[in-house]
């Protein structure tokens, strides 16, 4: 059984606050961590703005803990974590340490921690890694050699050169159910930057709104940058991320990321592929994927959504991608062969952000269903998978509900 901690900074606690209770909640959550006694723990945390200190220190930063688990979205009244609401009791950390523009480097740091470090229902926001290495990387969080799990937390508004809100240093994090959005990075990586040997995953994650773009023109990887590593990505969404130069959505660099189920779209980049750019000796493998409507200016409207540059060798199957009609040239990912379609994918309504496909469309019972790994979709709704093979996964992270249109909004 672990052990409860609870954390509230607008405790009114002056006596015996040793967090054993709402009543004598500890106020800070760095005095929370420093609290903590047991292997296993849980620090429950009052909705509320926390911040890594209550001074001015920009390297200071909220530590996990290996067997600490830190949930937000909490009200007071909670007898188990089943009942708190992370939604509607929002829970933030904060790296506005009252020094003007400059805050505070890293928000969170995982560093050297196990899967045991959990951080779970909280928004990160206000990190600014703008001095030196590596406190110019991992704004929202920064991670070396770290492998917490991080589940329902929202990183935004968050600023680095490189990994706006998350920098990964050879660590294998796992992000699930997580939202990326409006983060910068003003050389690469503007929402994530995986670098060295690791394999992060990322489940049903979504991207959008981020940048890298620092005014040069060397910005890659507008949401997600990977060099020689090789992350996992189920279920997840990129829409509306922007780079400066190449890989609106994601920029690979000798790195051999795992794809399956995502949607690119509606992201644009200056250079080459507001889609997926591979670069080097990159390999990714793509499959029951939709990558439509990204731009990048060019004439190839394909390569705008997957470009294969230099060494790069993407590994395509069971994909939707725009204007790459199979005998088409140039299309370098097998066409029919290999099982990939150019049609339409009719979204719900992309200009209000409603990328869920409606009936009728082409993705639907087209995907792989050996590929699949997760059998629940980005709403958390079960994916029609026979295992007999009477019925077949729809490609992009929706699956088709029923009859009629799936118009559920996106979070």
């Amino acid at each position: 059984m672990a052990d409860t901690i609870w954390v509230d900074i607008g405790t009114s606690c002056t006596m015996d606050c040793r967090g054993q209770d709402f009543e004598h909640a500890i106020k800070g959550l760095p005095d929370a961590l420093r609290a903590v006694e047991s292997l296993f723990a849980q620090l429950w945390v009052v909705a509320g703005t926390y911040k890594p200190t209550t001074g001015t220190t920009r390297t200071a930063s909220i530590g996990l803990l290996d067997g600490v688990g830190i949930y937000g979205g909490f009200d007071g009244s909670e007898t188990v974590l089943g009942d708190r609401d992370f939604v509607n009791n929002v829970t933030i950390l904060s790296g506005d340490v009252g020094t003007g523009d400059a805050d505070s480097y890293h928000v969170v740091n995982g560093s050297g921690t196990a899967s045991s470090a959990a951080l779970d229902g909280f928004t990160i926001t206000g990190g600014f890694a703008d001095g030196t290495s590596p406190n110019n990387k991992g704004g929202g969080m920064y991670n070396s050699a770290g492998d917490p799990t991080v589940v329902n937390c929202i990183f935004t508004g968050n600023t680095a050169v490189s990994g706006g809100a998350v920098y990964n240093n050879v660590a294998s994090p796992d992000f699930t159910d997580c939202t990326f959005e409006s983060n910068t990075a003003t050389q690469a990586g503007g929402a994530v930057f995986n670098r060295g040997a690791g394999a992060p995953s990322f489940t049903s994650c979504v991207f959008r709104s981020n940048t890298a773009d620092g005014g040069g023109a060397t910005e890659d990887g507008g949401a997600m940058y990977n060099g020689g590593n090789d992350p996992t990505l189920v279920n997840c969404l990129f829409y509306d991320n922007t780079a400066n130069d190449d890989g609106a959505a994601m920029y690979n660099t000798d790195a051999d990321p795992t794809i399956t189920n995502c949607t690119f779209v509606d992201n644009v980049a200056v250079g080459t592929s507001g889609g997926v750019y591979n670069g080097g000796s990159s390999a990714p493998t793509i499959t029951n994927s939709i990558l439509w409507g990204n731009d990048d200016g060019g004439s190839v409207v394909q390569d705008a959504q997957i470009k294969d540059a230099g060494s790069g060798s993407s590994i395509v199957t069971y994909c939707d991608i725009q204007d790459a009609t199979p005998g088409a040239t140039p299309f370098p990912f097998g066409g029919s062969s290999n099982n990939n379609i150019d049609t339409d994918p009719m979204f719900v309504k992309a200009s209000t952000d409603n990328y869920h496909i409606v009936s009728g469309s082409g993705v639907i019972d087209t995907g792989n269903n050996s590929a699949i790994s997760e059998t629940t979709d980005l709403d958390g709704l079960t994916r029609k998978v026979d295992s007999g093979g009477g019925v077949t996964v729809d490609m992009g992270p929706y699956e088709m509900q029923g009859e009629g249109c799936n118009a559920q909004p996106i979070i």
